[in-house]
């Protein structure tokens, strides 16, 4: 009976270790969860696949890790983000994205090849920064011509706008909670959703 008692105490002991722990978590580290589990929900496994890798979808994967790093304060994951993002749109400039892959209609596709230059531009200068401030403002240069993509798309999507007015710079993210790249960890949650 002693035994019994010993080992309902060592669970409840256990179990509260685990509350502790559970509560432990940062809440940047919950939001950072939350939005990885949302984007792997809309655009599936992070690494893109050779049939959506010159894609809309697959451009949009290391752009939300480049925003997450970012959101984070972490500068090591965006230079490996931002050159998945060049071979994205070199494979998209090389005339292998159809109007499907690219997520808009026939008569867009043409806008929207427009805009490449200027993210490669961007990605290349996301892919060379060497501080947190250089990198987020190779983000918004970034950012600026996805949001323009995005509004060609026409349709009900997974994603929306975010736009700082701290900072006065917007981004693209899933729906969810408020992550702000331009504020990590100082503003995290500054913004609001202005078009989704």
């Amino acid at each position: 009976m002693n035994h019994h008692i010993r080992s309902s105490s060592t669970s409840a002991t256990s179990s509260d270790r685990n509350r502790r722990r559970s509560g432990a978590f940062p809440r940047v580290t919950l939001i950072f969860l939350c939005v990885l589990g949302a984007l792997t929900a809309i655009a599936g496994p992070l690494a893109a696949s050779p049939d959506d890798a010159a894609s809309l979808e697959g451009l949009l994967k290391p752009y939300e890790s480049v925003r997450l790093a970012l959101l984070g304060d972490e500068l090591a994951p965006v230079a490996p983000a931002a050159k998945r993002l060049l071979a994205v749109l070199e494979g998209i400039e090389s005339g292998s994205a159809d109007a499907d892959a690219l997520g808009v209609p026939a008569d867009h596709a043409d806008a929207v090849r427009t805009l490449l230059p200027e993210m490669r531009t961007a990605a290349s200068s996301l892919a060379a920064a060497d501080s947190l401030e250089a990198a987020r403002d190779a983000f918004y240069a970034l950012s600026q011509p996805l949001v323009r993509w995005l509004h060609h798309t026409g349709e009900e999507s997974a994603l929306e706008v975010a736009y700082c007015p701290m900072k006065k710079r917007s981004w693209v993210q899933p729906k969810g909670p408020i992550g702000n790249p331009y504020g990590g960890q100082q503003m995290p949650t500054c913004g609001s959703v202005v078009s989704r």
